[in-house]
């Protein structure tokens, strides 16, 4: 799973608008401890932390039904 968790924050920080924030993200990416890295930066701003946190559950759950599609099973989600 950690080379889909990297997909997830690659994808995060391309959906954000150009900004400081989305340039520290790619850096992050781009450096060792890129997941540690990112965290810190992401954390750094209660507004990108909302929208990570929506963002990653959101490609989680694709990630889980395209999963499980292919097994044949139907995912049905409940959100809370």
């Amino acid at each position: 799973m950690p080379f889909e968790s990297f997909r997830i924050m690659e994808d995060f920080a391309a959906a954000l608008p150009e900004s400081k924030v989305k340039d520290a993200l790619r850096d992050a990416l781009s450096r060792t401890k890129p997941f540690r890295r990112f965290k810190d930066v992401v954390h750094g701003d209660l507004a990108v932390r909302d929208r990570w946190f929506s963002f990653r559950e959101d490609a989680v759950a694709r990630l889980a039904s395209d999963m499980l599609s292919v097994r044949g099973i139907e995912a049905e989600w409940i959100r809370r």
